[in-house]
């Protein structure tokens, strides 16, 4: 897997059902973030930076806790070789919280406790990626309350993750979080935004302040799951590669700033360069191979 570097702005397109995973391998995506609580969890040849995400909010969602072991998920990684991979959160949000009766600040707790575990069990593994500690909370001053937390508890890791921020339509809301985390940071510490709203990436201040987001923002959720929602026999992985495409374009349009020719080239794969980017859609709307 490539590694990342530090002067470039990473966008990862997430796979969780069977038709979109077979969309990003098809249009050979470079960029692929895999969730571990899914099914569809193995990675494919071809991928160049793969980011695989511990899957908080799908265990917290069912159980309230993960249901498999941190050796589990530890071994996953060695076998799999991503590029980054984000340790074992607790994901802040209302619903959550609710669910199980708790609060942020013990979400909070909980995912030190378990970054602290990780770290410590990872010299008996042969992983060869980069982690990413998870910020959680809700509001700014939970965020930053964490970022001490963590720091206390030599948790933090040089590229960290906000989480928690991709169920909200509240895009200045998003946006203060992102810039404040930002500030509390050293300048050397790498930052990506967990399915960050697409729109949230049109100010330039949030671009400069992220390393990298991936596509499970609430927007793009809502529309990949019209596709996830239609019987299994009307549904083709067409379907979502030509979402996909969409989705990429969309995102290339909001990065191309006059100011933003590295991070443009940095972030598309080639099958959204211009007459490519086309000539794909117009192949799957023809139903070619």
């Amino acid at each position: 897997m490539m590694r990342e570097s530090a002067d470039r702005f990473t966008f990862y397109f997430g796979a969780a059902s069977g038709s979109s995973r077979k969309a990003l391998r098809e249009l050979h995506e470079p960029n692929v973030m895999l969730n571990y609580a899914t099914q569809n969890n193995t990675p494919w040849d071809g991928i160049d930076r793969l980011f695989i995400d511990s899957g908080g909010y799908s265990f917290m969602k069912g159980k309230g806790e993960y249901t498999t072991s941190n050796a589990a998920y530890l071994e996953f990684l060695e076998d799999h070789s991503p590029t980054l991979y984000a340790l074992r959160d607790y994901p802040c949000e209302p619903e959550v919280l609710e669910t199980h009766g708790r609060t942020v600040r013990e979400h909070q707790r909980m995912t030190t406790d378990r970054h602290r575990e990780l770290i410590n069990s990872l010299s008996g593994f042969e992983i060869s990626g980069q982690p990413i500690s998870v910020l959680q909370g809700w509001t700014i001053d939970d965020y930053l309350n964490h970022v001490d937390e963590m720091r206390d508890a030599g948790t933090l890791t040089d590229y960290v993750g906000i989480g928690s921020v991709c169920r909200r339509n509240r895009e200045a809301e998003i946006r203060r979080i992102i810039l404040a985390v930002r500030k509390a940071l050293p300048s050397s510490t790498r930052l990506h935004a967990f399915g960050v709203k697409g729109s949230v990436l049109q100010y330039p201040d949030v671009r400069d302040a992220l390393t990298s987001a991936d596509s499970q923002s609430y927007e793009m959720q809502a529309q990949w799951s019209v596709l996830n929602d239609l019987d299994a026999g009307s549904k083709t992985w067409r379907d979502s590669a030509l979402e996909y495409l969409k989705q990429k374009r969309r995102i290339r349009t909001i990065l191309a700033a006059k100011d933003d020719a590295d991070t443009e080239q940095a972030t598309l794969a080639p099958t959204t360069d211009g007459g490519t980017a086309r000539y794909a859609e117009t192949s799957l709307h023809r139903g070619e191979r």
